[in-house]
């Protein structure tokens, strides 16, 4: 039956993904925006906080509901990336699962899979705390033992990336030094 709610789950996520997708091709090319690097410095062991601005190549004026390719279609188009590569990961490990012979295997891709979910519920709660800060938008992208955060913010201020540092130190259980808190106007 655990089986059964787990296929359900991953077809609405590809379902929904199809359909954004296929939003996005009509609405024309969408320019890329750079983001941070994952490496961190040497001069900030401990803390590493970019305080830049991502540059958008578009004026920011009105608000950002109603722009074409503004932050918001940004943060959709992040999450959505992100939600593809956990589906594509939660796929593989229930093929292993489910056609592996080697027990051993079976019982390592249950294990990863456990953990994903697990850590897929957490980065929902961490982006809903992070919006209860004040933030219009948030995404978190954890990828082996290093958490970007990226929040919609006309300017972040050193204590405000502490702050979420410290929630996703909390939730994730993420050493600070492997956290890269960014901001997107």
């Amino acid at each position: 039956m655990v089986l059964k709610k787990q296929t359900v789950w991953l077809l609405s996520m590809l379902t929904i993904m199809v359909v954004l997708s296929a939003y996005y091709m009509l609405q024309g090319p969408i320019e890329q925006v750079p983001v941070a690097s994952n490496s961190p410095s040497p001069e900030a062991q401990e803390l590493q906080v970019d305080s830049q601005q991502i540059e958008t190549g578009e004026s920011m004026e009105g608000t950002a509901e109603a722009m074409p390719g503004s932050a918001s279609d940004y943060f959709i188009e992040t999450k959505l990336n992100r939600d593809a590569w956990q589906s594509q990961k939660m796929e593989e490990y229930l093929s292993i699962m489910t056609n592996a012979e080697d027990k051993e295997a079976v019982t390592q891709a249950k294990s990863n899979y456990d953990k994903l979910v697990t850590q897929q519920d957490t980065e929902m709660t961490v982006e809903s705390l992070i919006k209860a800060l004040g933030y219009n938008e948030a995404v978190i992208i954890s990828k082996e033992n290093r958490v970007n955060v990226i929040v919609q913010a006309e300017k972040l201020e050193r204590q405000n990336a502490v702050e979420i540092m410290k929630l996703v130190t909390q939730h994730l259980e993420v050493p600070s030094n492997n956290i890269v808190v960014t901001y997107k106007p």
